[in-house]
């Protein structure tokens, strides 16, 4: 199941070019036993691997927080609660990527702030409790864009291309990596219906992997076109 969901993100990514918007990109790394950096040019995903221990968890926290790329990185723990939302808010679009990129309680838009806000101070052993930030974010991005859609058609604009939000790309994939599975989205919940039943259930009573695959597919269009790690 993961080899496909990388293969299918790997696929979409290289067909929308959604990680790197220059041709080649410097990756600032931290040189060991020292305070200066290098540079890592690469055209692609940079992938590092390590035995537990060696420090793969402190790099990502160090890029996150403390690197020049720290305005534009969005950290994924591998450490998370998979408790889908039964009911889902929606709010700002501006005020729901806040909350999901920096932490419900950061109280500024800064590294310090995520620190706090998005790991509690323990940004090296998170353990990340964002599923409900990542849908109120994805609920909020689809109904900015279906309102603007809609306003954009009241006044005689071309409908003909009706937009793709970001939750209609997350249901697309997941149905693909899942095909005996559809995704029912509602105003404020989601539910799930198996292929050729009439009978459907609240997306929180889904199985462990697949709220796994939607969190990691809904955490890929970052806010603020950031890079992940």
């Amino acid at each position: 199941m993961i080899a496909r969901l990388i293969a299918t993100l790997s696929s979409w990514f290289g067909s929308r070019n959604l990680i790197n918007s220059n041709p080649l990109f410097r990756l600032e790394l931290p040189k060991s036993g020292s305070n200066s950096t290098r540079h890592l040019a690469n055209d692609g995903v940079v992938v590092i691997v390590g035995a537990n221990g060696t420090g793969k968890s402190r790099l990502g926290s160090w890029i996150e927080l403390q690197s020049s790329h720290q305005e534009n990185t969005h950290r994924v723990s591998a450490q998370r609660s998979l408790q889908f939302p039964f009911r889902i808010t929606s709010s700002s679009v501006e005020r729901a990527k806040r909350a999901l990129y920096y932490g419900e309680r950061a109280y500024r838009a800064d590294a310090e702030s995520k620190a706090e806000g998005r790991w509690g101070r323990h940004p090296n052993a998170p353990f990340l409790e964002d599923y409900s930030e990542l849908m109120t974010y994805l609920f909020s991005d689809h109904n900015e864009a279906t309102n603007l859609f809609y306003e954009q058609a009241s006044r005689g604009a071309d409908t003909r291309c009706p937009p793709e939000t970001k939750i209609m790309k997350v249901q697309r994939i997941w149905e693909e990596l899942l095909p005996h599975r559809d995704l029912i989205r509602s105003s404020d919940a989601v539910e799930v219906r198996p292929k050729g039943s009439d009978s459907s259930y609240n997306a929180s009573e889904m199985s462990d992997g697949e709220r796994v695959v939607f969190y990691l597919i809904g955490e890929i269009p970052f806010p603020n076109s950031a890079r992940g790690v």
